[in-house]
């Protein structure tokens, strides 16, 4: 979704942009509407392109006079139409399973709603969790999001500028319960599978086919 909104605000009004609030509302959008795109002067061309176009005259509401100039900035919509079209066919925002799979960053660890996340891939990913398992699952989640191993990572990275969920994981699946035992074993075959399916679209859903996850 950010991927997108990165796009987005280089030709859409930015009051547009503001009721873009969750995916639903960023799939409806009509982006292409004129209407909701900010004016020939406004739009994100570049320093070294507006240097070349600089000085030549525009009206106030901001669009040009000249045929040619006008064509371009015809055709700079035209681009940034297709390459949001582009981004909207290729990138499953509406899938469930990778919605899911935001319980993995560390920012959502205390979130109740990762237990639903849980839930539903856990039902999904039948291949890796048993019924029975279910439950220590739950369990396991639970403590998880009561630990405080996000606060242990971040002042092991102070110098780094993001979060890497491979070593925080890695953190998470390597603590011990009392007895010496690991605390989130089940979770743990989970975590393990989800963490090796393939960046991108069709590798995910060529990874849940091949495994029979689904």
């Amino acid at each position: 979704m950010s991927l997108v909104t990165e796009v987005l605000i280089n030709f859409v009004k930015p009051d547009i942009l503001d009721t873009i609030t969750n995916r639903t509302k960023l799939m409806q959008l009509m982006f292409y509407d004129i209407k909701n795109q900010v004016s020939d002067q406004k739009l994100a061309i570049g320093v070294g392109t507006k240097e070349v176009i600089h000085g030549m005259k525009m009206k106030e509401d901001g669009s040009v006079e000249d045929s040619d100039l006008k064509a371009f900035f015809l055709s700079v919509r035209a681009f940034y139409n297709k390459a949001i079209e582009k981004l909207l066919d290729n990138i499953p925002l509406n899938c469930e399973i990778l919605k899911c799979l935001q319980f993995l960053d560390p920012v959502n660890q205390k979130k109740e709603i990762c237990l639903e996340y849980l839930q539903t891939l856990a039902m999904k990913m039948k291949g890796v969790i048993t019924e029975e398992e279910r439950n220590e699952l739950e369990r396991e989640l639970r403590l998880y999001a009561l630990s405080d191993v996000d606060d242990k990572l971040k002042e092991n990275q102070m110098e780094e500028s993001y979060c890497d969920i491979a070593k925080f994981w890695t953190m998470v699946l390597a603590t011990e319960n009392t007895g010496g035992g690991l605390r989130y074993g089940t979770l743990a075959k989970l975590v393990k599978v989800l963490m090796s399916l393939g960046h991108g679209n069709s590798n995910t859903e060529r990874s849940f086919s091949q495994t029979e996850l689904t």
